[in-house]
């Protein structure tokens, strides 16, 4: 079986970050995309996230320098712990994890999973 890679050279001289950040807030203005997976596997719970993040409930934004996912973490009407990932201003998924009952248990799983809390 043969492999093939791409080797992209970086230059620490260029404004890499500036550049991932700015296209991520073009993004942002334009709205999230959102994808099939999410309400396909999480159900309602996907909505009740994606209406939480959309009507501007997001309590924090973590990110994930490894795979350039963010999580945002929303609190439902009903108590619960929502957390939306996205990329690129695409949703990856949203879901409600019902065994995390307060916002450190959110941060803890989203650190164990290497997020980081937003700059």
């Amino acid at each position: 079986m043969t492999t093939a890679s791409l080797s992209i050279g970086y230059s620490p001289s260029l404004p890499w970050k500036p550049l991932f950040l700015l296209v991520i807030v073009v993004l942002a203005a334009l709205g999230l995309v959102y994808g099939t997976h999410a309400v396909e596997q999480h159900g309602v719970n996907a909505l009740a996230v994606r209406a939480c993040v959309e009507n501007g409930g997001t309590l924090e934004t973590w990110e994930n320098p490894e795979t350039f996912r963010q999580a945002s973490i929303c609190l439902l009407p009903d108590g619960r712990f929502g957390v939306m990932i996205h990329r690129f201003g695409r949703e990856v998924t949203s879901f409600v994890k019902d065994k995390l009952r307060s916002l450190d248990q959110v941060r803890r799983y989203l650190s164990n999973r290497g997020y980081l809390p937003a700059q």
